[in-house]
């Protein structure tokens, strides 16, 4: 494909989606396209795209659980990003260790819940601190 105005496109990718509806059963089937202006095979785009929300996630996580937006570090920026990014490590490795235990007294385990859980309870915050990894 060539068009003068369209000159730095370099690939164009269909993705045909089928989703099924866990409560309904409905099948619905979608078509996506996407422009790239570099060579690519739909796989790597594929890897590319997972990658990029992959990010987003975490940063989600930075924004919503340490509120990263509302607390600009001016003293040691560095220090402080690193102390966030060990708070969501904590938070990640005590929901992958729980997710299909009730442990929270509200019955669910969530970072949101994790996070409640540390700002009022100290018990449960010093248990964080003492959890071992999960492989």
């Amino acid at each position: 494909m060539y068009h003068e105005i369209f000159n730095n496109i370099q690939s164009l990718i269909k993705v045909t989606k089928t989703l099924t509806s866990p409560k309904t059963g409905e099948v619905t089937q979608t078509k996506q396209y996407f422009m790239a202006n570099f060579h690519t095979t739909a796989k790597d785009f594929h890897q590319k795209i997972l990658q990029h929300w992959r990010v987003e996630t975490y940063h989600y996580h930075l924004d919503m659980l340490v509120e990263e937006d509302n607390h600009i570090a001016y003293k040691e920026p560095f220090s402080i990003a690193i102390l966030r990014s060990f708070v969501i490590n904590l938070y990640q490795l005590f929901l992958n260790a729980n997710k299909d235990r009730k442990v929270l007294p509200t019955g669910k385990t969530t970072m949101a819940e994790i996070k409640r859980n540390c700002l009022y309870r100290d018990d449960f915050t010093a248990d964080l601190f003492e959890q071992e990894s999960v492989v």
